[in-house]
């Protein structure tokens, strides 16, 4: 079941911040350029806190350690850059956009989510993870003690009663109403302090599966470090002392004189047992999942002279002459609907001309898989394209994809052919956008998407609410 709660949020002091000049886009998603950008609209950008190393393409400059990162931030919440709310409360999250002309609307409410693991309870994720980017965080976790981003969290709720019940209790007065300079999305925040409405949410929210849209590197890394937290308190001897040495290491709040931390239990009383999560309803008309498209290169010449005829064994292509202008926009169009019960990819190898590869089939046999997978999972368009393209065709197994060797990643159509145009990659292959139920059904299945199969747009902003845990 899902299990949450309110907690007494801290965040940008208004009567000294503007809050559009510090908030980020999740740490993962900021490059080089951005890192410049923020750095430069406010001293107190929270950038500072969340990147301890410059992103970048070469060797990294570095900018902090996880150390001096959690004394900035005991910094700036004595100096009054930081103010925290002095009773728990439900945070109402909205962010409205435009998205391919059309204007859209997401609600979302923040709470603390129980960590649960995988298989164990009912959280479920549906991407894999990298080792590299939770030993970072574990780190900067065990530093500043604070979850700065929002963990991205669906739940199902047809009825929408979910967002009904709090929307008839959110106050006039929003705590934050801004448009973020980056992607223009307009950004709303609201605390709700009735506590007439938790027992409502937690009883609504109790027969939930959440599945992790976006977050899974900060989910797992909350996880370990549950995990730690938990087995430095079971080591420690003396625990029948009415005031325990250990308490004053930095683990405190234990008032049970026999909690299920020291009989090897998680009872969900400690701070560290939970994450800052933003739910959204899976049939939230605002949910949105923009397509990540394929660059390859590092293709041999033989193979590139025969991809044409080598395609034909399990696509239909169709030829379409480039438009001179607007080209982004032409692509899209055409790859909507070409046919409801196979699959459309494109692709693009740097003439005028653009190739739809149509697949016929509703999935990829199974007989292609050494593992077993479910139809749902055969029937990606991001599983046709690994398998059937870049794996059968081009010879590129899943290992090189991992290590992104042959393969990088973009958002924008355009950005795309430019990358082909300019000569830095041979291949552009485009993608329809996954759709939220084929994600529910891979994940509560039990399986993992390949990666970059989901891009939930627009992000949750980093800064903008936190959840600093005292023990």
């Amino acid at each position: 079941m899902a299990v949450i709660k309110p907690f007494k949020g801290t965040y940008y002091n208004s009567k000294k911040i503007k809050i559009e000049n510090v908030i980020t886009q999740p740490y993962d998603k900021i490059d080089a350029k951005l890192y410049q950008s923020y750095l430069t609209r406010d001293p107190c950008n929270a950038v500072r806190l969340i990147l301890k190393e410059v992103p970048s393409s070469h060797a990294s400059k570095v900018a902090a350690t996880y150390e001096t990162q959690g004394k900035l931030l005991q910094e700036w919440v004595k100096s009054g850059v930081f103010v925290q709310n002095q009773e728990s409360a439900i945070y109402c999250y909205d962010q409205e956009f435009t998205v391919f002309g059309q204007r859209k609307k997401r609600q979302a409410f923040i709470a603390l989510g129980l960590l649960q693991k995988y298989g164990e309870g009912e959280v479920y994720p549906h991407e894999e993870t990298l080792s590299k980017p939770k030993a970072d965080r574990l780190n900067h976790l065990r530093a500043t003690q604070t979850h700065f981003g929002l963990i991205f969290m669906l739940y199902e709720d047809r009825k929408k009663e979910v967002m009904e019940l709090l929307n008839s209790k959110r106050p006039t007065q929003a705590m934050f109403n801004f448009t973020d300079k980056d992607y223009k999305v307009d950004h709303r925040l609201w605390a709700i302090h009735d506590k007439e409405v938790l027992p409502q949410l937690q009883a609504l929210m109790k027969s939930k599966k959440l599945l992790i849209a976006d977050g899974h590197h900060r989910y797992e890394t909350a996880l370990n470090f549950r995990e730690e937290m938990a087995k430095r308190i079971q080591g420690v001897k003396g625990i029948n002392s009415p005031d325990p040495s250990y308490l004053r290491g930095g683990i405190d709040g234990i008032n049970s004189p026999d909690p299920s931390y020291l009989r090897g239990g998680i009872d969900g009383s400690q701070p560290f047992d939970y994450a800052m999560m933003a739910f959204v309803n899976l049939y939230d008309e605002g949910l949105v999942i923009l397509p990540t498209h394929r660059l390859v290169r590092n293709v041999s010449d033989e193979k590139m002279m025969n991809l044409q005829e080598l395609l034909k064994k399990d696509f239909h292509p169709k030829r379409l002459k480039l438009p001179k202008d607007h080209r982004s926009e032409f692509i899209r169009e055409k790859m909507k609907g070409e046919d409801p019960e196979g699959h459309t990819l494109g692709l693009y190898y740097g003439s005028d001309e653009f190739v739809l590869l149509h697949y016929p089939k509703s999935s990829v046999p199974q007989d292609f898989f050494k593992e077993k997978h479910s139809q749902g999972w055969r029937g990606l368009d991001v599983v046709v394209l690994h398998h059937l393209i870049l794996e059968k065709v081009l010879g590129i197994d899943p290992e090189a994809v991992r290590n992104e060797t042959c393969v990088s990643y973009c958002r924008e159509i355009g950005e795309a052919l430019e990358a082909v145009h300019r000569g830095g990659s041979q291949l552009a292959f485009f993608l329809n956008p996954t759709q939220p139920l084929q994600v529910k059904d891979v994940a509560f299945g039990q399986e993992r998407m390949p990666q970059k199969s989901t891009d939930f747009y627009p992000k949750l902003m980093t800064g903008l609410m936190m959840n600093r845990m005292e023990f």
